[in-house]
């Protein structure tokens, strides 16, 4: 066996076969500091063989901690019993917020246990975003009335380093938070208050406590809270404040909102409750006027160390992926090359979620572009995405090249870039892959203007692989049209959402329109995605629909939730009916929503102000959450009943 050796830390074993005609190429990094940890590369670098790709980091480690750009604001609620009494949708519409994910608890809370909880039963937070990666979508992380065993030890872990590399969590107490569950565990550890060593902490105050502003205050906002109107807490949680920690709200002389940093991060602790049955004449803190500013100023807190954040991966990680895609270009035999990249693929898919940087997407996208792989769907999906938030105009020559592939992958993200980048004869090469489907139709310009095909009829394509390649062409070409916004491919786009109209049942009456319940398959993300395209494109006849599939999609994601009613996946993708594939495709419609120019945007505003359901305010929130609104957008929100979409209007903190 022939040795070979690199320089610094990475070494290099080269295995021949009987037949000397393969060579395995194992790139080796070791952890170069906290937070970064080792991992093996496998690339094929001659005749293929089996592919054995040597473990990534498991899926509760990071790559490396990196979190979004700092605007927008990005939260994640993780929801116990009772969240919704603490107004959370009102705070976080205050706060400016763009981005708002949510988890449920599930079965397990050990409710009506002695002392208030089972220390053997955590249930579990099953919706919980499922990698590291996906939890660094965030900027804040808020936890209400959740027992600690809720999360798995590496949940725990995770969430500790969450807070200690920069981000912010906030608790918010309940019947099944705190208590000395959470003692000796990582929570309690970047928490700024020590629990109790044993039992059961609430106490209860019949009368209730009143709430006062504490020696500390969190944040800049300069009006000033309304505590004469006396807001009372009737439950509270027994902790004690940390050396060092912000004391921000006290009851009865109870520390109640508790502050304090935990490495690069921050941490606040709401050890109240919104239980209680107050008597005559007593304002329980969950009905308080200014309640949810202040947990707005908490939340803009927690999430001021964000301004420095940028999206981009470290160095480290992008030599990784340099050296990984290396060999690809000199692979020029399908097998071989797409072996090799199937290899490289779960590393580039977690590296793409983390990744909100075209500096750092170039260099991938180039080697891509110049081998002869094509990637698979979801990596196509997350690069193309990623690339056309970040590159602009700089990515349309790869656009060009990537167009003439003729590989479905490579193709759509072209088309997403050949839209965001505004190429020169674009519409005319999104409104002919979107028409025909089909990627030999799809290299940029042509000699039409594009108005030979606006209004032709979307073609039907052949089943199976076929079908499926014409589905992701498609998708990405309506979202190409939608950075584009050219009102001239209107027509094209509205053919488009009446062959993909989905067929479902009204499930619920929301003024005198219905509410589709249907499970997200392909002809619902085609026809929505449409939705949006005519939308960014100036048809305001769509914002009617388009409120309606929002509203939809959470009553889908609910069903799913429940059990009740809930789809099976399909028997093709294992996807379509699983809840996290719903979750997924409600946040992809939310990023579609938020790149729509906000002067496009009215009429939706005025539709989801008619919709009478608290649960429409993260599809407000992704549209209007501190962004530069026009005065009639303003209006249209300020006239909702739901007040987490009527504060939208205002001016966030």
């Amino acid at each position: 066996m022939k040795k070979c050796s690199m320089r610094s830390k990475r070494s290099m074993l080269n295995a021949q076969r009987s037949t000397s005609k393969s060579c395995l190429l194992f790139v080796e990094r070791s952890a170069l500091s906290v937070g970064r940890w080792a991992f093996v590369y496998l690339l094929l670098l001659a005749v293929a063989g089996p592919i054995q790709a040597a473990p990534l980091p498991d899926k509760d480690t990071p790559l490396d901690w990196v979190y979004p750009a700092a605007q927008p604001l990005r939260v994640h609620v993780v929801r116990g019993l009772w969240s919704r009494e603490y107004r959370l949708e009102e705070a976080l519409a205050l706060t400016g917020a763009g981005f708002v994910t949510e988890s449920w608890h599930s079965q397990g809370m050990g409710f009506g246990y002695v002392g208030g909880w089972d220390p053997n039963s955590g249930g579990g937070v099953p919706e919980f975003p499922d990698t590291a990666e996906d939890l660094l979508a965030n900027h804040v992380l808020v936890v209400c009335n959740i027992n600690a065993k809720a999360f798995t030890p590496s949940q725990q872990k995770l969430l500790q380093g969450f807070v200690q590399n920069g981000g912010g969590l906030l608790f918010l107490g309940g019947r099944f938070a705190f208590g000395s569950q959470w003692t000796n565990t990582p929570l309690a550890e970047i928490a700024p208050v020590d629990f109790v060593k044993q039992g059961f902490d609430l106490t209860n105050d019949v009368q209730g406590l009143p709430l006062t502003a504490g020696p500390d205050r969190l944040g800049n906002d300069p009006a000033p809270l309304r505590w004469a109107q006396a807001p009372r807490v009737f439950w509270y949680h027994d902790v004690k404040p940390k050396a060092g920690a912000q004391i921000a709200v006290v009851a009865g002389g109870h520390p109640l909102l508790i502050a304090g940093t935990y490495g690069k991060g921050r941490v606040a602790v709401f050890a109240g409750s919104v239980m209680g049955a107050p008597p005559a004449g007593a304002l329980p803190l969950w009905q308080w006027d200014d309640w949810p500013r202040l947990m707005a100023r908490t939340v803009t807190w927690l999430a001021a160390p964000r301004d420095h954040l940028n999206g981009t991966l470290s160095p480290a990680i992008r030599q990784d992926l340099t050296t990984a895609l290396a060999s690809l270009d000199s692979l020029t035999e399908d097998t071989k090359s797409q072996a090799a990249l199937a290899a490289v693929e779960p590393l580039m898919v977690r590296a793409a979620k983390l990744c909100r940087d075209g500096d750092a997407l170039l260099p991938i996208l180039s080697a891509l572009a110049a081998g002869a792989t094509d990637p698979a769907p979801l990596l196509s999906d997350l690069l193309g995405r990623r690339a056309a938030e970040t590159l602009g105009a700089r990515g349309n020559p790869l656009a060009a090249k990537l167009l003439a592939s003729g590989k479905p992958g490579k193709v759509a993200i072209g088309l997403r870039l050949a839209g965001a980048g505004r190429a020169p004869g674009a519409a005319d090469t999104l409104v002919r892959a979107l028409v025909s489907g089909e990627v030999e139709k799809t290299a940029i310009g042509g000699t039409s203007d594009g108005e030979s095909l606006l209004a032709e009829p979307i073609l039907a394509a052949p089943g199976g692989q076929k079908e499926a390649a014409a589905a992701l062409i498609r998708l990405a070409a309506l979202e190409g049209l939608a950075a584009l916004g050219d009102p001239k491919t209107c027509p094209a786009i509205r053919t488009s959402i009446a062959a993909n109209q989905p067929n479902g049942h009204f499930d619920k009456i929301v003024g005198d329109r219905g509410v589709e319940a249907y499970t997200i398959k392909t002809d619902t993300r085609l026809y929505q995605t449409g939705l949006l395209a005519a939308l960014a494109c100036g048809d305001a006849t769509v914002a009617g629909p388009l409120a309606d599939a929002l509203l939809g999609n959470v009553y889908v994601a609910s069903r799913a939730r429940s059990g009740y009613g809930t789809p099976k996946a399909s028997p093709a993708t294992k996807l379509e009916g699983a809840l996290p594939y719903i979750l997924a495709w409600q946040v992809q419609m939310h990023a579609m929503l938020r790149s729509c120019p906000v002067e496009r945007l009215a009429p939706l505003a005025r539709e989801l102000a008619a919709l009478d359901d608290i649960r429409i305010v993260p599809s407000a929130c992704a549209a209007f959450g501190g962004r530069l609104l026009t005065p009639d957008i303003k209006a249209a929100l300020k006239t909702s009943k739901v007040k987490g979409v009527a504060a939208l209007g205002e001016t966030p903190l």
